[in-house]
């Protein structure tokens, strides 16, 4: 079975989700984002992911 790696990069204007070149989402992120709430939108951004 061949293995995958989400990478996260958290920065101060996105935050940005990767499993591929090909695969990538992202979604605004900011001062006041805290991880829940980080972790909530992550969640269904990947849902699809395996």
């Amino acid at each position: 079975m061949k293995k995958k790696i989400l990478v996260i990069d958290v920065g101060g204007s996105n935050v940005k989700l990767m499993i591929a070149r090909a695969a990538r989402r992202k979604f605004k992120s900011g001062h006041k984002l805290t991880p829940r709430a980080m972790v909530d939108q992550i969640k269904p951004l990947v849902a699809d992911w395996e």
